[in-house]
């Protein structure tokens, strides 16, 4: 081909339109439709996996599928998607992913195969750019800017058949967020127009919630389908190519310069301004933290801990210009999170966030644990609080007695839910049932909104839980607290007795939730992870409207009920 001879057409692209100057903006400008997708009573958005997707979707030969990459060089939702459909057998497809990364080098291989036959993209580096460089794909690939591929899919230009989203949060409804989960990768701006416009839009998700997430990305109705997955990404892999702190002269000179720059102009003021000026300093800086800060906790998203976490972190990405992502690892009685601490590097980038119990009882009821509670160091203590019990708003009961004559009347063990088994809840309700000589069944959950979900619904008759899980819902008088085991009355509970007499509240103190850090640490690093978290005291947030990981619907007592009446021991059952 002459390179000062345009052709009037190329296979795979069409017809070429030289430039030949600026063209005015259009009068009218063109949409493509967009599909709102009601939920109806009796449809289950929430599929048991990627291959049923395809099915749900009619994924077909010739198909588009697109992908966004705000998890960057993380990504493992697009390698996962084409290694199903190349299973599948499927051919020609074509993939209107907003960039290609490194990461994505097994699509070589299905382009070789003649799995993946079109590409259109607005970044493409690595293995993938090499490939296409040498003749890889038979027809070229399309380019555009970000913008240019939003216009594309906007305007029809770009008719997507199936959008599979990573969404780092979604709800079972539908509900996408990038504010929360292991892989926090912030707003999903680039999959927005794909969730719009595209045929069918599948959210993938390594972390599920039964409520819709604090923060909505994409809303429920404009998603088909949810799938969980182990994992959709590596949010290490965010901080890649371009967006990475720089360590290089000429690049800290450049940010420097440019902050300066700003500062002067005047033409950045308040909130957009300080902003600027954080993200230039950011990537100005070479001493810690040069890279995000992960605060690991076993708990679930919406709970107390929760919201005391995410407090924590907003203070600090304000205060310091740093960006904090918290991973909620549920489950396993805080063994998987306090394992996972002990295997960071120990170089003040990882830190954990736990109750006393991780470290006393849970260790004395837990035999062959895979770390020892010696390899951990605190850094603060963040609250202290009584243990109280509460009772469903159906229970008629105003103490503990009174709770455990009603189960009795109903011929059935006093079941009270816990947070976890060996945490405080799980021991003081022990406590209860040596004290009244009767059977107490314990009902562990992962976190604290699985349980108030079915306390308030009246599934769980009686839980124990610190102080702040349960009063916003006792002042509203949708369930009652009917004691605790302080040593004084509280001030927003007078006149509540202990839960129970006879010692418990010299046998059972209060609740410590504090932050550690894995040992071994350099004492530079220890000293900053010190100095980090020295920002003001975090305010408990209230009830978000995230909550728990979920793959089953009965509720969690339910459970517990149907066990006992079929004799089978529980104690202790997690709600997964």
């Amino acid at each position: 081909m002459n390179a000062r001879v345009l052709p009037e057409a190329i296979a795979g692209y069409g017809r070429v339109a030289p430039f030949t100057r600026v063209l005015p903006p259009p009068e009218w400008v063109v949409r493509a439709g967009q599909r709102i997708r009601p939920h109806v009573r009796g449809h289950e958005k929430l599929l048991d996996s990627l291959e049923t997707a395809f099915v749900a979707c009619g994924i077909s030969d010739g198909a588009t599928l697109s992908f966004h990459h705000h998890l960057r060089n993380g990504d493992q939702v697009l390698n996962r998607v084409l290694a199903i459909a190349a299973q599948r057998g499927l051919r020609g497809l074509k993939i209107a992913a907003s960039s290609i990364f490194p990461v994505h080098a097994p699509l070589v291989e299905h382009i070789r195969a003649g799995v993946v036959t079109g590409l259109h993209t607005a970044y493409m580096a690595g293995t993938v750019a090499a490939a296409i460089s040498r003749g890889a794909l038979a027809s070229p690939v399309i380019m555009t800017t970000h913008g240019g591929r939003a216009r594309a899919i906007e305007s029809g230009e770009l008719r997507v058949d199936v959008a599979f989203v990573a969404a780092p949060a979604a709800a079972i409804r539908g509900n996408l967020s990038g504010a929360e989960g292991r892989a926090a990768c912030g707003p999903l701006g680039y999959a927005m127009v794909d969730a719009c416009h595209a045929d069918r839009v599948v959210g993938v998700t390594d972390h599920l919630l039964l409520h819709p997430p604090e923060v909505v990305d994409i809303a429920q109705d404009r998603v088909d389908f949810i799938v969980e997955v182990e994992s959709i990404g590596d949010p290490q892999g965010i901080l890649s190519g371009t967006t990475r702190a720089t360590q290089d002269a000429l690049g800290l000179q450049i940010a420097s310069s440019a902050a300066q720059v700003i500062a002067a102009s005047g033409l950045l003021t308040g909130m957009t301004g300080a902003l600027c000026l954080a993200a230039c300093a950011a990537l100005a800086q070479s001493d810690f933290p040069s890279k995000p800060i992960r605060l690991v906790i076993p708990y679930a998203a919406g709970g107390l801990s929760d919201g005391v976490v995410r407090a924590v972190a907003e203070e600090l990405e304000r205060t310091h210009s740093m960006k904090v992502i918290v991973d909620n690892r549920t489950g396993g009685n805080t063994v998987p999170a306090a394992l996972a601490v002990t295997k960071a590097t120990p170089d003040g980038y990882t830190l954990g966030w736990f109750s006393a119990s991780t470290f006393t009882t849970v260790p004395a009821l837990t035999p062959n644990l895979p770390y020892k509670t010696s390899e951990f160091q605190p850094v603060f203590m963040a609250y202290r609080g009584p243990i109280v019990m509460a009772v469903a708003n159906n229970v008629p009961a105003t103490n503990a007695t009174e709770y455990i004559a009603y189960a009795k009347k109903q011929g059935e063990r006093a079941l009270v839910g816990a947070t976890a088994k060996g945490g405080a809840g799980h021991l003081m309700a022990a406590a209860l049932g040596q004290d009244a000589k009767v059977d107490v069944e314990l009902v562990a959950y992962c976190g604290g909104p699985s349980m108030m979900l079915e306390l308030l619904s009246g599934q769980l008759p009686a839980a124990m839980d610190i102080l702040d899980t349960f009063l916003q819902q006792h002042q509203a008088k949708k369930l009652r607290i009917v004691g605790h085991n302080g040593h004084q009355a509280l001030g927003h509970l007078a006149g509540r007795a202990h839960v129970c007499r006879g010692g418990l509240p010299e046998r059972q103190g209060p609740v410590l939730a504090r932050t550690v850090r894995p040992g071994r640490h350099a004492a530079s690093r220890r000293e900053s992870a010190e100095r980090t978290f020295q920002c003001r005291d975090a305010r408990a947030c209230g009830y978000g409207a995230a909550g728990p990981r979920s793959r089953s619907h009965p509720t969690q007592a339910s459970r517990v009920r149907s066990a006992h009446r079929t004799r089978q021991g529980v104690l202790g059952v997690h709600h997964r």
